[in-house]
């Protein structure tokens, strides 16, 4: 629960029915640490769950695990000892014992039974348990660290998990990406994605230097702990920014020269690390691959844990090691956890072996018509109210002739990336479109790049490796000739973060961009989250405040539509 990412899920008879992260309720904190409750209220009244109802809650933590290491890292540092002991021994630390309070309800309303999972093993179950994977498969979990452990690598097949592995904390390579981005100047919680897509503006040229930080012996990587310092913990700022302490020494910049302060201009060094960071991080986690290979087939792979977030190392390692299919969890940080967690309760406590397959990501809020037209009318904005096949046309020739749109639609994405649902649409084609949306929509630095989503039959057309990724977890190279026909959603590298669109996941996104493909013959548009330097609009009330704040053209929210400029729609 002290994990950044708090998130909450819902399982009835093993079928997954809702999941959200904290964030994007309550408060509206990203990442926030704080005790889901806003998540868990949801979900529970959204299903006419009651307290009485649940017979178990599932945690992603377990103070027990790896007790003696926990003990280890504490002396090493006081200030994690105290909360340490304080989490094991005193049962009044945890708030799921007062979870009735928070509800307004009796204690003997209070009947479940607490499930606690080794953080990685979450992790691993999260994307195990979900996938369609048949017979024996390999499984790897990567992040920061969590419950002392920083890797962790599993047999999974049936019901079971057989943990074969594990890297403990402080060696970390998620610890190692931080520190890096940090030092470039992305001190907030969160921020590696910006080391990811800075990268491929530099050249690897601190291989060396940084190959001192971290390193392989006997199969495993190590970090120099010269040049560590223990993070003194999270705390939540003011302006719903999540604070992390500090991860590197005064020692790597002695190593590496000052570090760039926030609001410094980005130089050739900071691009040329962050290239470095990025070489260092691909080659390790396939050494870490080979290693899983060696203990157990990969060809069919679950991959877990906030490092799995790196798209470029995902599709090169369908593209070097022999993997045929590979399932990442869509909240493969550590919301996932939540999920990995209950599924761990249902199938490894409780025995069962019916299986649930995340086809889609779609588990979070959704709002009626009627919700939406009375969220308007509070906010005094004119709309109007169309069939859904007319705005399907009409918004797929403003995507043609250059229009922003906000598209809020059915029920919210579950995990980091909006996929279609609570998004900001806008044409690939136009050359001065990413420029656009970076300055005046999501005020965001220039070298960031957008993700397409594009048709799934579509994929082989454009792209080298015909990947499927519908949660929009693997960067790929666009064919040579297509390199410079879709500037908005092509990085300077000529790579795209794709997501892959199908019917059957989202019968709606699917026609718009079918529809796009009748007007431009590309089944293509520029995707991107619809929020403005805060977590992804949630409900109809978020998505108007953004469009309100930003140049956003057109919102779509469900079968109303809200204009700018009198811009004519049909």
């Amino acid at each position: 629960m002290s994990h950044p990412d708090s998130s909450a899920c819902l399982l009835i008879d093993g079928v997954l029915v809702g999941a959200i992260s904290e964030e994007r309720l309550g408060k509206r904190i990203k990442h926030t640490n704080s005790f889901p409750l806003e998540s868990i209220k949801y979900l529970m009244k959204e299903n006419g769950v009651r307290l009485r109802d649940i017979n178990y809650i599932a945690l992603g933590s377990d103070p027990q695990a790896n007790f003696l290491k926990k003990i280890s890292s504490g002396l090493a540092n006081i200030n994690q000892l105290k909360p340490l002991v304080s989490n094991y021994f005193k049962k009044k630390n945890n708030k799921i014992n007062f979870l009735h309070e928070y509800l307004g309800v009796s204690k003997s309303e209070a009947k479940f039974k607490v499930h606690k999972v080794e953080h990685h093993l979450s992790h691993i179950c999260s994307s195990y348990y979900c996938s369609d994977f048949e017979g024996s498969s390999a499984g790897m979990s990567f992040d920061g660290s969590g419950d002392n452990v920083s890797l962790m690598m599993a047999r999974c097949e049936g019901n079971n998990i057989q943990i074969l592995d594990k890297i403990f904390f402080p060696n970390s390579l998620g610890h190692f990406y931080t520190a890096l981005c940090q030092f470039i100047g992305f001190d907030r919680y969160g921020e590696e994605y910006k080391v990811m897509g800075l990268a491929p503006y530099g050249e690897p040229n601190y291989i060396n230097q940084l190959s001192k930080i971290i390193s392989i012996k006997n199969n495993k990587f190590v970090n120099n702990k010269n040049y560590f310092e223990v993070a003194k913990g999270f705390s939540e700022l003011s302006d719903n920014i999540l604070n992390s302490g500090r991860f590197y020494s005064s020692k790597l910049i002695e190593l590496l020269g000052e570090n760039r302060k926030r609001n410094e201009p980005i130089t050739k060094k900071e691009k040329d690390i962050s290239k470095s960071v990025q070489t260092i991080f691909e080659e390790i986690g396939i050494e870490m691959l080979k290693k899983l290979n060696e203990k157990t087939p990969i060809k069919n792979l679950n991959l877990s844990g906030g490092c799995a977030l790196n798209g470029v190392l995902n599709a090169k390692i369908l593209e070097k090691l022999p993997v045929e299919k590979m399932f990442i969890h869509p909240a493969a940080s550590d919301d996932g956890t939540a999920v990995g967690a209950a599924f761990h309760c249902w199938h490894i406590r409780l025995k069962n072996k019916k299986r649930f397959y995340l086809s889609h990501s779609y588990l979070g809020t959704k709002y009626s018509n009627s919700e939406i037209k009375k969220c308007l009318e509070n906010e005094n904005l004119n709309y109007a109210e169309f069939d859904m096949k007319k705005i399907l046309k009409s918004i797929a020739y403003q995507l043609y002739q250059g229009k922003v749109i906000g598209w809020f639609q059915e029920r919210s994405e579950w995990g980091p990336r909006a996929l279609g649902n609570r998004s900001i649409l806008a044409s690939p084609l136009i050359k001065n479109m990413k420029e656009i949306i970076n300055l005046k929509i999501k005020k965001r630095e220039s070298f960031r790049p957008f993700a397409p989503s594009i048709l799934e039959e579509d994929v082989p057309k454009y792209f080298s490796q015909n990947i499927l990724s519908p949660f929009m977890m693997h960067v790929v190279k666009l064919k040579k000739e297509w390199e410079d026909f879709f500037p908005a959603v092509t990085h300077v590298d000529g790579t795209a973060r794709l997501q892959t669109v199908n019917r059957d996941s989202n019968s709606l996104y699917y026609e718009l961009i079918n529809e796009f493909k009748k007007i431009s013959d590309h089944g293509i548009l520029l995707n991107t989250s619809f929020n403005e330097n805060e977590p992804i609009v949630e409900s109809p009330k978020n998505a108007i405040d953004c469009f309100k704040r930003t140049d956003i053209d057109i919102l779509v929210l469900g079968n109303t539509v809200v204009t700018k400029d009198n811009i004519n729609l049909f």
